[in-house]
């Protein structure tokens, strides 16, 4: 009889992980993600792509560079400029394009 309760405890005792209930919506929510170590960029370019591949339309935060008017409008000009001629810029586009079949002067 002890042989046998010393056996359904050691069975009990392994099945218990099979009662841990993870699945992909927890392993991707940004607080599970922060407690696992990975960093802020990765948590990030995670959130990203569910609301890509949901079809979520995520909208960038305006860049302010200068409470003047007049420095902020070079600022952004010179960003562009800068945007324009070197392909290897962050545009701040990345996972934030709208999916649209049609194609236009932003696809360049």
């Amino acid at each position: 009889m002890k042989k046998n309760l010393i056996l359904l405890g050691m069975l009990a005792i392994a099945a218990s992980p099979v009662l841990a209930e993870v699945d992909v919506h927890t392993l991707t929510e940004p607080y599970y993600l922060r407690n696992s170590n990975y960093s802020s960029e990765t948590i990030r370019l995670i959130q990203l792509d569910k609301h890509y591949a949901n079809g979520v339309p995520v909208v960038q935060k305006k860049v302010k560079y200068s409470d003047n008017n007049f420095l902020n409008a070079t600022a952004e000009a010179i960003h562009a400029a800068f945007k324009y001629w070197d392909p290897a810029w962050d545009d701040g586009k990345f996972f934030t394009r709208d999916i649209d079949q049609q194609f236009g002067f932003d696809d360049l």
